[in-house]
């Protein structure tokens, strides 16, 4: 430092206020770079505080989206089988009704077999009897 000092003085006046001119200069730009930098820290900061925050908010909405999502999985699961059941029952009363179909049919022909086996040269008495049962 001394000899930066002796080497101001050994050049002259004119010279040294040039020298300090462009130190200082240089120190106003450095200054007004340092300012920059701060204000670029600042804003990156606060973007990053943003984007913790909406990165938080959606960490929240996909896990409730998550548990809903399992929600709903639960419950049309319940509703397939539910619906499984509803159609096992349907098909036993099909097969239940198609047995009742066919017994009816089954006893439409014994009696269509009776009535044509039947004599047909029958007593009026029987035939009034024959109507009363």
């Amino acid at each position: 430092m001394m000899e930066d000092i002796q080497s101001l003085l050994s050049r002259g006046v004119s010279d040294a206020h040039r020298e300090a001119a462009a130190l200082k200069q240089q120190q106003l730009v450095l200054k007004l770079e340092a300012g920059k930098l701060s204000r670029a820290e600042l804003l990156m900061r606060q973007k990053v505080n943003y984007l913790e925050r909406v990165n938080a908010e959606l960490s929240e909405l996909l896990e409730k989206s998550d548990v809903e999502a399992l929600n709903q999985q639960g419950g049309l699961q319940a509703e397939k089988r539910e619906l499984a059941n509803r159609v096992r029952s349907l098909q036993e009363e099909v097969v239940r009704l198609q047995d009742r179909n066919s017994a009816v049919l089954a006893e439409i022909e014994e009696i269509k077999t009776a009535r044509i086996n039947r004599p047909l040269l029958a007593k009026p008495q029987e035939k009034d009897q024959a109507g009363v049962d």
